[in-house]
């Protein structure tokens, strides 16, 4: 699983220079905590190409009214945080009402307490003594956290899926029979995601970063990782 934020900065990527005053009288603050429009997209992919339930992070207490007419609850679910991205406290969310029901059905259908891998990058808000906690009543569910500043060539979402995402929002036009435009921003995120996420373009994520998949008849039956690519991150770790 992996975060993807939704949102642009004032002059991104062109600013900089940074000016310091001191004395100054005037409390300093995250752009982010005053930005009601920043979105994060919580995503999750299986190694059955499938994506669960997302997870959408804002620092909105709630969304806005028109969102109950829309198909938004059956999508995603919704968190506030402080500045739009992914903390403790929400990470604890997305493990009890997504991750959790979620292995629970597979398990249930499979008729197996099959072990669950959770592959993420090691961003501090991923560990903690709650989450391990929650982790222990799902049982047999582990995090296998990727080398840090390897998410390129690691992370499934991150080498073709979320690329893919972002040029289908920007040719995603915003609704506007919805008077809202935060309910706008959320539903194009949605349509643009619906219309990504196909399980051939996860398929290619997970086999971009190492992984083979064995299909028959549809079905993913056999996962492995190539040898090959072991050399290939080494070789990048000494480039760095």
């Amino acid at each position: 699983f992996n975060e993807n934020n939704f949102f642009k900065g004032p002059d991104k990527s062109k600013c900089q220079t940074v000016f310091v005053c001191k004395n100054c009288n005037i409390t300093s603050y995250w752009w982010e905590e005053s930005n009601i429009h920043h979105i994060s997209l919580v995503a999750c992919i299986s190694a059955e190409c499938k994506s669960l339930k997302s997870l959408i992070l804002s620092t909105r207490a709630k969304m806005d009214k028109d969102i109950d007419q829309t198909f938004f609850a059956q999508w995603a679910s919704y968190c506030k945080t402080k500045k739009g991205y992914m903390t403790q406290e929400s990470m604890l969310f997305w493990l009890k009402e997504i991750i959790s029901p979620y292995v629970n059905e597979k398990r249930k259908e499979l008729n197996w307490n099959y072990q669950c891998i959770i592959i993420c990058d090691s961003c501090s808000a991923h560990f903690s003594e709650e989450i391990t906690q929650i982790l222990s009543e799902i049982d047999n569910i582990s995090f296998l956290p990727i080398p840090a500043h390897s998410s390129h060539l690691t992370q499934m979402l991150d080498a073709t899926v979320f690329g893919a995402l972002k040029r289908r929002y920007k040719s995603t036009p915003c609704d506007k029979r919805i008077t809202s435009r935060f309910t706008q921003k959320l539903i194009r995120v949605k349509i643009a995601y619906q219309q990504t996420m196909s399980q051939e373009l996860l398929k290619s994520g997970w086999e971009a970063t190492g992984f083979n998949l064995t299909l028959e008849n549809g079905r993913v039956t056999d996962i492995t990782f190539d040898d090959e690519f072991i050399y290939k991150l080494r070789a990048e770790c000494q480039n760095v």
